[in-house]
């Protein structure tokens, strides 16, 4: 049987999200098409690997594609039981493939991605409205401010302007500006800790 391996990183990119939706429906447990078995990650014989069904490892048809054992794959090309259940695989997959509202999975695709796409413009707004509130605050007169109302402020700021922001996120964003190749430092006075311009050296 030709290797699994003649799949291209792209063809498994573009065929997974459709085996998942095809034999791992809602999130199911990701078991071995053939013995029904978990995958055990990392382990030589039960570690999960890609099967051409009718045994031509160029056809990469959607219904031709599986994940199962390595080692299920390999007892295959003697198991005669195997061979009739990959046949029965075929035609159960084939089946799917007529049934299947392939436009929906797009456009639910589609969708995640726009999402993604906000979040990441969303991430870089809230980064701009930390830093740009640090070079308002943090003056020559002012060389200092207190980091807890900073925090109130920024995510409030972030509110008004996007529509969300939480403190974590504020928070995760000043340790990124006060890390060691950062413009500015935190540190405790006086009990409490202040953020303010790391001094040049």
């Amino acid at each position: 049987m030709p290797p699994a391996v003649s799949l291209t990183v792209n063809v498994q990119v573009k065929r997974t999200p459709l085996m998942n939706e095809r034999d791992y429906p809602h999130g199911a447990e990701r078991v071995c098409c053939f013995c029904e078995q978990r995958f055990l990650p990392g382990h030589t014989l039960w570690k999960e690997t890609w099967e051409h069904l009718d045994n031509d490892g160029k056809n990469h048809a959607l219904w031709n594609l599986a994940k199962v054992h390595w080692k299920c794959n390999e007892d295959k090309n003697k198991d005669f039981d195997l061979q009739i259940l990959a046949r029965e695989l075929i035609k159960k997959n084939q089946a799917w493939e007529e049934t299947f509202d392939f436009e929906s999975l797009r456009a639910r695709e589609r969708t995640n991605d726009t999402q993604e796409h906000k979040e990441i413009d969303l991430n870089r707004a809230h980064y701009e409205i930390t830093e740009n509130f640090l070079t308002e605050k943090i003056t020559e007169k002012k060389p200092r401010y207190l980091l807890s109302d900073g925090v109130s402020c920024i995510v409030l700021r972030c509110k008004k302007k996007t529509g969300s922001g939480s403190t974590q996120s504020v928070r995760n964003y000043l340790n990124v500006l006060s890390c060691t190749e950062g413009k500015y430092e935190i540190d405790k006075i006086e009990g409490k800790n202040y953020i303010f311009e790391r001094t040049k050296k």
